[in-house]
């Protein structure tokens, strides 16, 4: 009995050593590939690869990683939390609300929660969804949060508002066809073809799997706009649209006399940041190679650009990194632990792991649970000075809001031209072309909220 216990513990610690190899390896397999805009999209869309924040390309998207903070941090008075900002909060007074617990961390990140005086987690609550149109992942993660959100069979409905629609939405006869998996296949069909969206979808298949056709979807569809003005909007927009494609081309023709005027008006310094930032703005040029050319990273104010110092510090970061020698340290700390956790934390571990393989865990909370188990059982990380290190890079991309990034790099982008304009003329000139900026970006639908 004793060997065959020694046998099962030994099968156990191998097991999960192969289990977890899976889980930390492949990140560093993906460390060379990120050098287009394409490739960049294509890994982001495919969420078994990582990819490392300074290779981000110049995309004004929230792409960096990101994930749901921990639980039992949110105060049991009112608070309001920015994205990214990953400030430390009072912990809640009781759980968490079970919502939170169920949304997965790869398909979504908390940005706001307020919890009022008294509240008590049976209550009702609005989650409201940020939603990106014609956007098949933005979509396909709202189905998924939705599908978190509500538990088939446990009785009720959760009503989801629906922007640019007035009214119910009908789903029964979709539902009850008698071959659910031809309506799954189907709805997802028409999804990655954006021409349903991520709570349609939801709708049609949640509880679909395993019961057989449902007329009854638990999720009640209801469009929130009201017609007459939604209509009135919709008019007016047509009515506009005709005159789209000369709009632009004006704009382009008036891009095109102000890159020559800058040839005889900008100085040296002022034509070449002018070169750097179109280069940024049309993807040519990653994030990482604009922030350097908009002055030295070191000597950024971290109080006055917080995000763009953390990013910068976690290049740094990225650039000594030594992928072999991380994974070697990697086998190392796992050989340890093999030896060192009793067989309900090995369980945990694998338990903690298979999460993130299922997207249900993001990539640095798995990180940080992964540290703070070793320091439960004296696994001090300075034996493994470079996994540390990486450890510590997972951690400061986590924390970087990259919306507020991107404001930031406006900021110093436009301080940069400033400093570097000489004569009233060239300030003028920069004035005109950054109001033409604008116009191609409004009739592109580009503009961003701070060009709003």
């Amino acid at each position: 009995m004793k060997i065959n216990a020694d046998f099962l513990s030994l099968t156990a610690s191998v097991t999960l050593g192969f289990f977890l190899f899976s889980t930390f390896a492949p990140p560093f397999a993906q460390a060379s590939m990120w050098e287009e805009r394409k490739v960049h999209l294509q890994e982001r869309q495919n969420p078994k690869k990582e990819n490392l924040i300074a290779q981000l390309p110049a995309l004004s998207l929230n792409v960096l990683n990101q994930s749901i903070p921990n639980l039992g941090q949110f105060s049991a008075n009112g608070f309001a939390v920015e994205a990214g900002s990953r400030k430390p909060l009072p912990r809640l007074a009781g759980s968490a609300p079970q919502w939170l617990k169920n949304v997965p961390a790869s398909a979504s990140f908390i940005k706001e929660l307020y919890l009022p005086e008294g509240w008590n987690p049976a209550e009702l609550m609005v989650v409201q969804i940020q939603d990106a149109h014609d956007n098949v992942v933005a979509q396909t993660n709202i189905a998924h949060i939705l599908r978190a959100l509500v538990k088939p069979g446990r009785g009720g409905k959760m009503v989801v508002g629906i922007e640019g629609a007035f009214g119910a939405f009908n789903v029964a006869s979709y539902r009850s066809f008698p071959d659910p998996v031809a309506v799954g296949h189907v709805a997802k069909a028409l999804l990655e073809r954006s021409w349903i969206t991520g709570p349609e979808y939801a709708a049609l298949t949640l509880g679909l799997d395993n019961n057989g056709p449902a007329a009854l979807s638990p999720l009640e569809l209801w469009g929130v706009e009201d017609k007459a003005h939604y209509l009135r909007h919709v008019r007016a927009y047509l009515q506009s649209a005709g005159a789209k494609s000369a709009a632009q081309a004006f704009a382009a023709r008036l891009s095109q006399r102000l890159d020559q005027e800058k040839s005889k008006i900008y100085n040296s310094e002022l034509l070449k940041l002018d070169k750097e930032a179109k280069d940024y703005r049309s993807g040519r040029t990653q994030m990482n190679e604009y922030l350097g050319a908009l002055g030295n990273g070191e000597d950024l104010d971290s109080s006055q650009y917080p995000n763009a110092a953390m990013y910068w510090k976690a290049i740094s970061l990225e650039r000594g990194m030594d992928e072999r020698k991380i994974d070697q340290e990697r086998s190392g700390l796992l050989r340890y632990l093999s030896g060192h956790l009793p067989e309900f934390e090995k369980n945990n571990l694998a338990q903690a792991a298979l999460s993130y393989r299922l997207g249900e865990a993001g990539y640095a909370q798995f990180y940080r649970y992964l540290q703070e188990l070793c320091g439960a059982y004296g696994a001090n990380l300075n034996s493994w000075p470079r996994l540390r290190g990486y450890i510590a890079y997972v951690g400061l991309s986590e924390r970087i809001n990259a919306a507020a990034l991107h404001g930031e790099i406006s900021r110093l982008e436009k301080n940069r031209f400033n400093r570097l304009a000489r004569s009233a003329q060239e300030r003028e000139l920069m004035a005109l072309d950054r109001d033409a900026e604008l116009a191609l970006n409004l009739l592109s639908f580009k503009l961003s909220p701070e060009q709003w």
